[in-house]
């Protein structure tokens, strides 16, 4: 199994997304962790319709790792998803 990495920009918003065909999730987070699994920021998942779902964050504008996870609920079972998420610091010549 391939582990999913998204490289971002330091400072820069990340948009995390949840699918959900032919139900809803309610309630649904997205969190971002540091790699040492501390909460930097959390947010409520936002409906874009049809199913889709997505949560905004701020990456700290230093260079690291982190995790985003989502966590929800759909009917009674409870759902989580984790990706690695690199913030690099913008280099410029």
């Amino acid at each position: 199994m391939q582990i999913r990495i998204t490289e971002k920009i330091a400072g820069t918003t990340i948009m995390q997304t949840a699918v959900a065909s032919g139900g809803s999730i309610s309630p649904l987070s997205f969190q971002l962790l540091s790699g040492s699994e501390t909460l930097v920021n959390s947010t409520a998942g936002v409906s874009s319709g049809n199913g889709l779902y997505y949560g905004l964050h701020l990456l700290p504008t230093s260079e690291a790792w982190y995790i985003g996870q989502m966590i929800g609920v759909i009917n009674t079972n409870t759902y989580t998803g984790r990706q690695l998420i690199r913030a690099r610091a913008l280099e410029v010549d």
